[in-house]
């Protein structure tokens, strides 16, 4: 899997293996998670999603939560790409 230009820790890859572990402590379902499942597929509500994002802010250390575009996201890749906009925007803040 190619790397993120400017995060090399955030292949797709390393992503799904984050995701994955958020979403069976949250759900409790012990399944395998794939870039291209749908949230909608993994049974994941909005209480559920809500603690998922949460998990992901604490390990990233980004804000998603609060951010209009997690309404438009329907699958783990897209979940994928919002975490790295997110990334790339500390980034120059910084």
């Amino acid at each position: 899997m190619p790397e993120h230009p400017t995060h090399p820790l955030l292949t797709v890859a390393n992503f799904v293996e984050v995701f994955e572990t958020c979403y069976r402590s949250v759900t409790r379902i012990d399944r395998s998670v794939a870039p291209t499942d749908r949230l909608q597929d993994l049974r994941i509500d909005s209480l559920h999603l809500m603690e998922i994002l949460v998990a992901l802010e604490e390990h990233y250390r980004i804000r998603l939560v609060d951010n209009e575009e997690v309404a438009r996201v329907e699958s783990v890749s897209e979940l994928h790409h919002l975490v790295a906009q997110q990334l790339d925007e500390r980034a120059e803040a910084a």
